[in-house]
């Protein structure tokens, strides 16, 4: 589903839900092959906007790591591709935008959608 929603495929989230898919449910990431991890890490180095100090902060951190990762609810996918269609099928069938991102876990959902519009 992560896949579809990813891609703009409104039609095929919409169709695994209807199959029984979770709508709020998460995926394991894996983590990239150490060539393009290492080729990721160096790119955000040499970005002035971030910084070598600041990637190595965030490694420390844990931010930045290779390690597999647990995504958040496929909702935050389809925001961030920008894709109205796909959050309108994860909406009719009842996607929580509260669920999986802790901060906004107890505000307005107007104002969690709006947060997270702006954050695109």
């Amino acid at each position: 589903m992560y896949t579809a929603a990813g891609q703009g495929q409104s039609a095929v989230v919409d169709a695994l839900l209807d199959d029984g898919a979770t709508v709020d449910g998460s995926a394991e990431i894996p983590s990239l092959n150490m060539g393009s991890y290492q080729r990721t890490v160096d790119a955000l180095s040499r970005d002035p906007r971030i910084g070598a100090k600041a990637v190595k902060g965030m490694q420390a951190s844990g931010i930045v790591s290779n390690q597999p990762q647990e995504s958040g609810p496929v909702i935050f996918v389809a925001i961030g591709c920008n894709d109205l269609a796909t959050v309108n099928v994860l909406l009719r069938h009842h996607a929580s935008p509260m669920r999986g991102w802790p901060m906004l876990r107890s505000a307005d959902p107007f104002i969690s959608a709006v947060v997270l519009l702006k954050a695109k």
